[in-house]
């Protein structure tokens, strides 16, 4: 049995830190005091706003939250650390790894560099909202079935951009996926397991 089918493919954290901490050149980097925030209580309303926060209103996983931030903090930051959600990772921070990929109107979204303040209102898809352990999505079901999982922390980049793509495009041929996955970067040896899981739940998706 896949090691990842209770963790990284459910967005259920397993060994990996916050996203907002990270080590660089054996120096621990700690951005938190950037990007000031307030879980908002209901004693919070109207609510007395800090010098520069605004009042946010998110739609994540169908669930709406309304929470006082900076509206230039990177919405990965806000999923992870306000919200709790381990889907998205924090891999690059340029938006150029994939690690942070959530869905945003149908489309793949690098989400430690779109400002919280660009989503408001706006449907947000996370790893964590696409399905479960009892009930998983096609896509799910298939990264397990092909085993195509190594050390997991691509796989939130690689499973939401496929879904993004498969959504779209449901039988798509080997060199259309692989051109939809090129911006993935992904260092393990399962790339072949990957492709194959993608085109399984392709099929099944086109059903």
């Amino acid at each position: 049995m896949c090691p990842f089918t209770s963790s990284e493919i459910f967005g259920i954290p397993r060994y990996y830190g916050v996203p907002r901490r990270f080590a660089c050149r054996f120096e621990v980097v700690d951005l938190a005091s950037s990007y000031p925030r307030h879980r908002l209580t209901p004693l919070d309303f109207p609510p007395n706003l800090s010098k520069g926060m605004s009042l946010i209103h998110l739609k994540v996983n169908g669930r709406s939250h309304t929470l006082e931030l900076d509206p230039a903090t990177p919405l990965l930051y806000v999923l992870s650390d306000d919200l709790g959600l381990r889907g998205p990772k924090f891999g690059c921070g340029l938006g150029q790894c994939g690690a942070c990929t959530v869905i945003i109107k149908g489309q793949a979204t690098r989400s430690c560099i779109t400002p919280v303040k660009s989503v408001g209102g706006v449907e947000i898809i996370t790893l964590d909202g696409i399905g479960t352990i009892e009930k998983p999505h096609p896509i799910q079901k298939a990264f397990i079935e092909e085993q195509a999982a190594q050390c997991g922390f691509c796989l939130n980049g690689v499973i939401m951009t496929a879904k993004a793509f498969l959504d779209k495009n449901p039988k798509a041929s080997e060199a259309e996926i692989q051109q939809a996955m090129s911006g993935v970067l992904c260092r393990c040896f399962t790339n072949i397991r990957m492709l194959r899981a993608i085109q399984r739940a392709g099929r099944e998706m086109a059903r």
